[in-house]
């Protein structure tokens, strides 16, 4: 009983001291080449990112282009959106004014 004992207590740690040596900056280039991010994701070579200019019109009001049962079109400035209205439905051109902006989706109350 007492050898089984001590051949499991060895085997775990073996185990841990592959899993340090494999996790740690002095372990194989080879296993960190694969765990690692090491490309960089630039729009030049395709990779779109999520657009946060919306994130700088929070506060702002503008009037509904469509109908939001809750989603539909805004109109800020220049600037038309899709949105979602917080809290029940608005007609069209209501004003209304950003709340927040979350998930790539812009949130408004009614003005």
């Amino acid at each position: 009983m007492l050898f089984i004992i001590l051949c499991l207590s060895l085997g775990l740690l073996a185990l841990l001291a592959l899993t340090c040596w494999l996790i740690f900056p002095h372990g194989p280039r080879w296993f960190h080449r694969h765990a690692d991010l090491t490309t960089e994701l630039r729009n030049d070579d395709g990779f779109i990112g999520v657009d946060m200019h919306p994130a700088r019109l929070i506060g702002h009001e503008g009037v509904t282009l469509t109908d939001m049962r809750p989603a539909g079109k805004v109109k800020i400035g220049t600037h038309t959106l899709d949105a979602v209205a917080t809290l029940g439905f608005i007609g069209a051109g209501s004003r209304v004014r950003i709340v927040r902006y979350e998930n790539a989706q812009v949130y408004v109350d009614q003005a």
